[in-house]
Parts: C-alpha cells; sequence; structure tokens
C-alpha cells in the first residue's frame, strides 16, 4: 500500500472538547488527506466506537472532557481489544502523567500539538494499522 493509499484508508476520531483545537486538527488532517471525524465529549466518542461502519483507525484523544475522563474511552478501547490506536493529547507533561502509561496509549502528543509529529505520528500508525 503506498503512502496515498494509507492516508486515504486510515479514519481519525478527534476526540476534543476545545472548538479551535478540534477545527485545527480536523483541518490539518482534512489537508492531508485522511478521513476524519469528531466528538466532543466521552458519550459522543462512545458511540462511534458501537458503530461498526464508523470505527475509527486512530484516536486523538484530550484527556480532560466535559463529561468524563479521557481515560475512560481508552480503557474501554483496550478491555474491548479494538483494533485502534490511541494518541493522547494533553496540555501536561508526559512525566507527569503518572499511571496512564498501564493503559497502553500508541503516544503522547503535549499541548500546543506538533501538527508534522501528528502526521507522521497517523501515517506510521495506519501503515501498521
Amino acid at each position: 500500500m503506498g503512502p496515498s493509499e494509507v492516508v486515504q484508508s486510515c479514519h481519525a476520531l478527534i476526540v476534543e472538547d476545545d472548538v479551535s483545537t478540534r477545527d485545527l486538527l480536523a483541518r490539518a488532517l482534512d489537508k492531508a488527506g485522511f478521513v476524519t471525524d469528531v466528538a466532543s465529549t466521552v458519550g459522543e466518542a462512545l458511540m462511534r466506537l458501537d458503530d461498526p461502519e464508523r470505527l475509527p483507525t486512530c484516536v486523538l484523544l484530550d484527556l480532560g472532557l466535559p463529561d468524563a475522563a479521557g481515560t475512560i474511552l481508552l480503557r474501554r478501547i483496550r478491555r474491548d481489544d479494538l483494533p485502534i490506536k490511541v494518541c493522547l493529547i494533553t496540555g501536561r507533561p508526559e512525566h507527569e502523567l503518572g499511571d496512564l502509561a498501564k493503559l497502553r496509549p500508541d503516544t503522547f502528543l503535549q499541548k500546543p500539538v506538533d501538527l508534522r509529529k501528528l502526521l507522521k505520528w497517523l501515517r506510521d500508525a495506519c501503515g501498521s494499522a
């Protein structure tokens, strides 16, 4: 599969409650050719996991969401052994994340998100999905 086929076959779910951050990420991913979907709460994101036709390849997950902690979504993905790569996006430095590593996120990115790093991770993650 070539690079453009990897990108086009990659469905990224952006779970972020901050409208400007969510829109920035969605525009960057759309421009790079990724299929994107957005959710502003854990509840919305959980509904996507229950719909096999909308199951994402990758999730970009904010930790602080208005209805619940983003870790609930990550726990569900790991508990159900779903084939989804997860990138935690947080304003806290990685060394302050403590026990989150036990939940096995695929990577961490700190806000403000470096879009080059994010796009590289997505291409790599989708290529190995």
